[in-house]
This record gives C-alpha cells, sequence and structure tokens, in this order.
C-alpha cells in the first residue's frame, strides 16, 4: 500500500508542475485572443 502511495503521489507532482506549464501558456493564449478580438472591436466601432 505504501508504495503504491508514494508512485501515486510522485504523479500528482509531476502533473502539477505540466498542469502549470500548460495553464500559463493558456493563459498567454488568452491574452493574445483578447488582445486580438479587442483591436478587431475596436477597428469595427472605428469604422462603423
Amino acid at each position: 500500500m505504501e508504495t503504491i502511495y508514494n508512485q501515486s503521489s510522485n504523479k500528482v507532482q509531476s502533473s502539477e508542475t505540466m498542469d502549470r506549464k500548460t495553464l500559463f501558456k493558456l493563459l498567454m493564449a488568452c491574452f493574445l485572443c483578447a488582445g486580438i478580438v479587442s483591436v478587431v472591436v475596436l477597428t469595427v466601432i472605428w469604422f462603423s
């Protein structure tokens, strides 16, 4: 039981670090998308 618990805890730790990297990439992508959308909306308002 102890060995299985240790293995699962190690997997959880490694997945947490991976999640942080993917979350950072998702945040960057969200900021990029938000910037593009805001620019498009501003241009549409400007030309309308």
